[in-house]
């Protein structure tokens, strides 16, 4: 799984500068695990509330679109799906 950008909302006790919040987040982060910019929350409601819109592309290696198809029609009918995991 890859990923280009993850949204993290996270709240403070106090006003931190953005710049020096990423710093000090950045540095304690796993390696390859990296803080590109915090920003204010603009707005009412929580980061999940306010987004609009997301745009996914999923790849699937050795599934031809038939069988594609076929699984989607088949998740599509059912009124509940569970994880067998």
């Amino acid at each position: 799984m890859a990923s280009e950008a993850e949204y993290l909302e996270i709240q403070v006790v106090e006003l931190v500068d953005a710049g020096r919040l990423v710093t000090g987040l950045d540095a304690v982060l796993p390696p390859g695990l990296d803080l590109i910019e915090a920003v204010p929350a603009a707005g009412p409601g929580s980061l999940t509330e306010r987004i609009e819109a997301s745009h996914w592309r999923v790849e699937l290696p050795g599934v031809s679109r038939e069988q594609l198809q076929a699984a989607v029609d088949r998740l599509l009918a059912v009124d509940e799906c569970r994880s067998s995991a």
